[in-house]
């Protein structure tokens, strides 16, 4: 199967996310409520119109925007990330 290629436009980023915990580190598995936080993600490719964030960086981005595309991609406005991982 090929794999689609998207290219997002104006400030839109097309990200890939970071696998969610479904048990702690103690064993204690975690509810559904837990996953709604802010996630991670690997930045894939990003619009014209991005200027502070390159591809391959990882991001923390709210979830309230995200438009997805497939399993493992979804683009999302550059003003729902909070921050980026270093």
């Amino acid at each position: 199967m090929v794999a689609n290629v998207y290219r997002p436009l104006s400030d839109n980023l097309l990200l890939s996310p970071e696998p969610m915990e479904t048990e702690s580190a103690g064993g204690i598995i975690l509810p559904e409520i837990c996953h709604s936080h802010p996630g991670v993600a690997t930045v894939l490719a990003v619009g014209p119109q991005v200027r502070d964030i390159q591809v391959g960086e990882k991001v923390i981005y709210d979830h309230d925007q995200t438009t997805w595309l497939a399993d493992d991609q979804f683009l999302l406005p550059v003003d729902q990330i909070i921050g980026v991982c270093y």
